[in-house]
């Protein structure tokens, strides 16, 4: 495997421990991009909810686009403006914007 390839992984599988999440925000991205690991959306929803889950706003605005599009889970406008809600609260310009 190239450098980079791989690591997300070992990553995915440490994530969710509490303190973590803007760790765990951060590997959703490269989840969702597929940067150095394999595109996953799936993958990606699930980090993205841990960091949503302990606070994080910019996991909580980016769970917000999965469900807004549908992407990595079921299409669901409700849990989107959840979401975007949690994060525009604690000043997420591109959440307020969206609301």
């Amino acid at each position: 495997r190239g450098a980079g390839r791989g690591g997300g992984g070992a990553a995915l599988q440490a994530g969710g421990r509490p303190g973590l999440g803007r760790r765990d925000g951060q590997l959703g991205h490269y989840y969702a991009t597929g940067t150095g690991c394999v595109q996953n959306a799936e993958g990606a929803v699930k980090l993205y909810k841990q960091a949503a889950d302990q606070g994080f706003a910019k996991a909580q605005y980016d769970l917000g686009n999965c469900y807004g599009l549908g992407v990595g889970v079921a299409h669901d406008l409700a849990d989107a403006a959840r979401y975007f809600h949690l994060a525009a609260d604690q000043g997420d310009a591109d959440a307020q914007y969206l609301l």
